[in-house]
């Protein structure tokens, strides 16, 4: 399940489960205009920011987060 972060947890929860930003999938988003930092989790999850919009959505995996990226 794909879970909406509100604005003001988003770096709380970067800092508390130590997010590791994740470059590569970074560049996807940005091949397609858009503005995001991608971080991974100790546990598996991925959160990514939407730096437009200063919201973030947080996924179980890596798959999950790869099976809604439509590459066009």
């Amino acid at each position: 399940m794909v879970v909406k972060i509100r604005k003001e947890h988003i770096s709380k929860g970067i800092d508390k489960y130590k997010g590791v930003r994740q470059e590569d999938i970074e560049k996807l988003f940005a091949h397609g205009k858009l503005s995001a930092k991608v971080y991974r989790f100790g546990d598996g999850r991925m959160l990514v920011h939407y730096l437009t919009i200063d919201n973030a959505l947080l996924y179980p995996n890596e798959e999950t987060l790869m099976d809604s990226i439509i590459l066009e």
